[in-house]
């Protein structure tokens, strides 16, 4: 199968390497597409400018560790456009599947929202194609088993292939051995909450996102995850919502809004 890997960690980070070389050694044709540098947060922005723009990318082909043989490409872009770019054709005949990761720390709960990881893997979907983000947990100066969360992604390719063509896959992978893992949920999104501290210092603004404590749910991905157990859980791209209580409410109010902003046509 024809997969592309891509990250928001940068084409350099040693987890798309293991990723990237976990598949090759499985069998797939792989290349690798991700951006030169770390865009960590971008979720599914591109970056690019609006259609009639003429602007160009820098791409650059790169040697991988421990993905000798794998072809692969730098770009000055951000996790989104690099699966634009790939899926479009520009390098060739585009991928079946991608693959987003192996992020470092986990995308569990809501903060996925922000994640340019599970952003590309969205952006994939967006695209007509089914599409798996993979992270593992980081812990300070801990190692990171970055072949365990390769080897769960490689197990993870034929499943995935069976599913409808816009699927996407969150995995989150606890950072151990692989033999050393409780095994494999389905698991919630965490409702844990998001938080912007803000404070100011000599005209400066200080953010910080994460989490208000940890999810009460003992089936949601973060306390699964936190458990020693691989997560999956099936997100989509944005679509209408599908609450027929909430499409309702909309024509109500659009309804309303007609008749005091409609105007009788020129005659």
């Amino acid at each position: 199968m024809r997969i592309l890997v891509t990250n928001d960690d940068g084409v350099f980070a040693p987890g798309i390497a293991s990723l990237a070389g976990a598949l090759a050694e499985a069998g797939h044709d792989v290349m690798v597409v991700a951006p030169l540098e770390d865009q960590s947060g971008s979720s599914a922005a591109t970056g690019v400018q609006p259609q009639g723009s003429a602007d160009a990318l820098t791409l650059e082909a790169v040697e991988l560790e421990r993905a000798t043989g794998v072809r692969a490409y730098g770009v000055a872009a951000l996790p989104a456009a690099c699966v634009a770019i790939a899926l479009g054709g520009a390098l060739g005949t585009p991928a079946d599947l991608v693959v987003s990761g192996i992020n470092k720390g986990r995308n569990v709960g809501r903060l996925i929202l922000h994640s340019g990881t599970v952003g590309a893997a969205l952006t994939a979907a967006k695209l007509g194609r089914r599409a798996l983000a993979v992270s593992i947990k980081s812990e300070g100066g801990m190692p990171i088993h970055f072949t365990t969360a390769a080897a769960i992604a490689v197990a993870l390719i034929e499943p995935l292939s069976s599913m409808p063509l816009d699927s996407v896959l969150n995995c989150n992978v606890p950072n151990r051995p692989l033999d050393e893992l409780r095994g494999v949920r389905s698991a919630r999104l965490s409702e844990s909450d998001i938080f912007h501290a803000a404070s100011l210092d000599e005209g400066r603004v200080r953010v910080s996102v994460g989490y208000r404590g940890r999810s009460t749910s003992p089936e949601d991905d973060e306390a699964l995850s936190s458990d020693g157990f691989v997560t999956l859980t099936a997100i989509s791209p944005p679509r209408e919502d599908p609450d027929p209580a909430v499409r309702a409410l909309v024509e109500q109010h659009a309804a309303l809004l007609d008749a005091s902003f409609s105007r009788s046509p020129a005659v």
